[in-house]
């Protein structure tokens, strides 16, 4: 799927010289990446060091540190005035068994729980995250945990993209034909893509210009574009 400036430009040429059955090419090529940031979910993290074994881990203060980069990206969110669904929070540990140099994430759920349950619970999640990993735990050694990572999720309303959708009963107008370098193409925008009903095909060479860019398509045997919604 090519995007940006220039990027639905060179698919013609793509599809030909890598051999690819066909391409999708977004209605918007130009901000692709700018409709993604808004239809995104907002997202704060905050990475924080730990480096205690698990049997000397002070729970009330990573108790604490949860609550606190919770509240934290909360109020980042609130403060960025934008409609939300909702607001989830991970909390993920960072462990290892000592002499490792290698970790693995492990989920947290939350709240924590209190005292000396919470390592218990550690623990347990670590066994399920190593093993799904490594398919097999280490017996008798013990666990450390290197970081705490929280995020703070703030979960947008679902992007309708039938608004940006053709207009109902829209329908291709026929392009105007000539030669440039020697390729029989569609000239002038007369072809644009954006106003293409949804399901119009289009067949041969041509440039049928999209929002910010054009799309060249190359003449071929059986050549054929369609344009998926």
């Amino acid at each position: 799927m090519p995007f940006g400036g220039s990027g639905a430009l060179h698919v013609g040429s793509l599809i030909k010289e890598v051999g690819l059955a066909s391409a999708l090419i977004p209605r918007y090529p130009g901000v692709t990446s700018a409709l993604g940031c808004i239809a995104a979910d907002m997202r704060h993290d905050r990475v924080m060091t730990i480096n205690q074994l698990l049997e000397e881990l002070d729970t009330v203060d990573l108790r604490q540190r949860v609550k606190d980069s919770a509240g934290h990206g909360e109020d980042l969110l609130r403060k960025a005035g934008i409609r939300l669904d909702g607001v989830e929070v991970l909390c993920e540990l960072d462990m290892n068994y000592v002499g490792q140099t290698h970790t693995i994430t492990v989920p947290q759920h939350l709240p924590l729980p209190d005292d000396d349950d919470v390592r218990a619970a550690i623990a347990a999640a670590f066994d399920r995250s190593y093993s799904a990993t490594y398919g097999r735990l280490l017996e008798g050694i013990p666990l450390r945990v290197l970081n705490l990572r929280v995020a703070v999720v703030g979960r947008r309303p679902e992007f309708d993209l039938s608004v940006i959708a053709p207009a109902v009963g829209a329908t291709a107008r026929r392009p105007v034909t000539g030669s440039v370098g020697g390729w029989g193409m569609a000239t002038g925008g007369n072809l644009p893509a954006v106003a293409l009903p949804v399901g119009e095909q289009i067949s041969g060479a041509g440039s049928p210009g999209t929002a910010r860019c054009d799309d060249l398509h190359r003449p071929g045997p059986g050549g054929r574009g369609g344009l998926l919604r």
